[in-house]
């Protein structure tokens, strides 16, 4: 069964994955293979709190 991740408008996740993805030039194809492979923390060489981290505005 699939999870769905839900975001809230002070918890953009989106954006968030968006943002550290590119700033380690991981494009959206290869982070969806790396995440069917090894997880988004693993991936992404965040933490939680990274991904859920509240709009700054």
């Amino acid at each position: 069964m699939a999870l769905k991740i839900k975001q809230t408008k002070t918890i953009p996740i989106g954006q968030n994955i968006r943002t550290i993805r590119q700033a380690k030039g991981i494009g959206q194809t290869e982070l969806v293979r790396l995440l069917q492979l090894q997880g988004i923390r693993n991936v992404l060489e965040t933490t939680y709190e990274e991904l859920l981290k509240e709009n700054e505005n």
